[in-house]
């Protein structure tokens, strides 16, 4: 049977937008800043672990989790 003394890193993001809703999905407690394309921070807070949903007025925005950006779009 394997084993190991490291623990393991998982790093499980999963942002999408359904209208104007934006849904994460994440494994532990991370911090998220939803930029416009401008550069302007429009929200930023701390996103618990699970799924979490967020309401955005229309327009495409960048999501950075931690240190990953994802693009969305809300319609």
């Amino acid at each position: 049977i394997p084993t190991a003394n490291k623990e393991l890193e998982s790093n499980i993001i999963t942002v999408r937008s359904t209208g104007a809703m934006l849904h994460l999905h994440i494994d532990r407690s991370r911090s998220v800043t939803i930029f416009t394309l401008a550069g302007q921070t429009v929200q930023k807070f701390t996103a618990p672990a699970g799924d979490s949903k967020y309401t955005l007025p229309r327009g495409v925005y960048l999501v950075l989790v931690d240190d990953k950006v994802f693009k969305i779009m809300m319609h």
